[in-house]
């Protein structure tokens, strides 16, 4: 499956795609708001905004502890555990 990628890394924006397996898709998380996380290739990241239909939203890369933190809190320990079910 293709994602769409917008990424900032601080100082240059930039949008590519990005093939993720069947398998990263379907142990996808999803927040309390809504909010789609998949892993990817050593990265995580998040649909732009809460959507049900994923496939056809923008995914943005998450980069830092703070942004982990914001977007599970506070649910913390599902996303520590997201995958080891």
């Amino acid at each position: 499956m293709e994602i769409h990628v917008t990424d900032f890394d601080g100082f240059f924006h930039s949008s590519y795609s990005v093939i993720v397996t069947k398998e990263e898709y379907e142990n996808r998380c999803t927040n309390e708001h809504g909010y789609n996380f998949i892993k990817h290739d050593g990265l995580l990241y998040v649909t732009d905004y809460p959507e049900p239909e994923i496939e056809y939203v923008s995914w943005s890369v998450i980069r830092s502890e703070k942004q982990i933190e914001e977007a599970f809190n506070p649910d913390r320990f599902y996303f520590e555990n997201w995958g080891s079910e």
